[in-house]
């Protein structure tokens, strides 16, 4: 049996077995998830040990060159990249145990903080500011450019949440913010229709294409 055939054998178990879910929950559905969960891990392990930490934690000479003393002003810079996030790594392994968790806190919360800040940063200047760009834009057809402005304008709508306190203290929008708040919500519920209809429509074509392999797999066992 060769390399390819035994891929090809794996490939259709491991397709029967997923589609088996839908038939409802079963062990063969649970054993080909593991699978591939445990291989993603596996594989992001990897990359993190070969491309972050093997390189930044064992690169022996980058170490030895920092801390010469005769070279430290000229490699403080190197020494404070490899110092402070190796502490920083150790104290996040303390985050195993239930006693001095707390000692984890600070670097579970930089990663939090300049995750949120880079997520930020990104939505603004990868969607937000090529969004407003494009529409002012000139558009040689003025139906579509006047369509594109006002889709814009209500989506931004979306986000303004504008109440006002009542006598009993809870707060209500008002009248003229819950009229104006059904256009917004309009734009923003056709925008996920088209979002689910493209997952959708994705979904289909990765199951009709293993529905194919599952059929020449099986035409390739007749005898010919």
């Amino acid at each position: 049996m060769t390399p390819e055939s035994s891929g090809m054998i794996l490939a259709f178990a491991l397709s029967l077995m997923v589609l088996s879910y839908l038939l409802g929950d079963n062990p063969f559905y649970r054993i080909a998830l593991h699978i591939f969960v445990g291989a993603a891990a596996g594989y992001v392990a990897i990359v993190v040990v070969g491309s972050v930490l093997g390189p930044q934690l064992f690169a022996f000479s980058t170490w030895q060159s920092a801390i010469n003393a005769s070279q430290l002003r000229q490699d403080y810079v190197p020494l404070v990249r490899i110092t402070i996030p190796a502490f920083l790594s150790l104290f996040l392994l303390f985050k195993l145990s239930s006693r001095p968790t707390f000692i984890g806190n600070l670097p579970l919360a930089i990663m939090v903080g300049v995750g949120a800040a880079v997520a930020v940063a990104g939505a603004i200047t990868g969607t937000i500011f090529p969004q407003v760009q494009a529409s002012w834009s000139a558009d040689p057809n003025i139906v579509n450019a006047l369509i594109l402005n006002l889709c814009t304008i209500l989506a931004l709508l979306y986000f303004f949440y504008s109440r006002g306190r009542q006598p009993e203290g809870q707060t209500q929008p008002s009248l003229l913010g819950r009229v104006l708040a059904v256009f917004p919500n309009s734009v923003i519920t056709i925008t996920l229709a088209a979002l689910y209809a493209g997952a959708l429509a994705t979904s289909l074509a990765v199951f009709s294409d293993r529905m194919k392999f599952i059929a020449n797999f099986l035409l390739s066992l007749l005898p010919q």
